[in-house]
């Protein structure tokens, strides 16, 4: 990823070589500057808490929920959370229109079927789950094409479905579902949808 995360006025270049380091930070002439747990594999850049310099957004590190980075690797109050999640990648968008960021994601670990809890999360910028949230995916999801678990790998799109002026929440699991939910945690009418084509594919949305 390319962002002004010094904010110096020259970016720089954030990627994920390998686990181990995991995630380099390179500068405008190629010097790593920084390499740790700053992401993981997919991450997302935001000024999240609003002091002008951009935050890393991800997971990394083992199931222990959504972290929120400074380049020098101070975590932000409040995370990471929640607990017993790991996710891929991850969305960034204010939801509810609160003028705050969200962090949107959905887990791609099973865990263990007693403690089953994969589904879409949103945490707002102080690490707390907004209402509503999480809207847990079923498990082999009832007929037809029973399949599961509700996990994911994709980046939730997010958007203003029909026109409402409220954010809408769109992202396929691999119980063969593609779910559109409310900012408030509702499914949206007639969702979600059964695509029995996306047995071993990806869904762009």
């Amino acid at each position: 990823m390319i962002d002004n995360l010094k904010n110096s006025g020259k970016n720089q270049i954030l990627a994920m070589l390998s686990w181990l380091p995991g995630n380099i930070v390179y500068d405008y002439n190629g010097y790593a500057i920084r390499e740790g747990c700053l992401g993981g594999a997919i991450a997302a850049i935001k000024d999240i808490d609003f002091d002008g310099y951009q935050e890393i957004i991800g997971s990394c590190g083992g199931v222990i929920g959504a972290s929120v980075w400074k380049l020098n690797g101070e975590i932000l109050n409040g995370f990471p959370n929640p607990p017993k999640t790991v996710f891929e990648s991850s969305s960034i968008e204010d939801i509810d229109r609160d003028g705050n960021y969200d962090i949107i994601f959905v887990p791609y670990d099973e865990g263990k079927a007693s403690d089953y809890h994969l589904g879409m999360y949103v945490l707002g910028s102080w690490g707390g789950l907004l209402p509503g949230f999480p809207v847990i995916f079923p498990f082999n999801a009832p007929w037809p094409f029973p399949r599961g678990p509700g996990s994911s790998y994709d980046s939730p799109s997010i958007g203003d479905f029909d026109d409402d002026g409220l954010m809408e929440i769109a992202t396929r699991a691999n119980n063969c579902r593609v779910y559109l939910i409310r900012s408030d945690g509702s499914h949206y009418r007639n969702w979600p949808i059964v695509q029995p084509q996306l047995e071993g594919n990806v869904l762009s949305l």
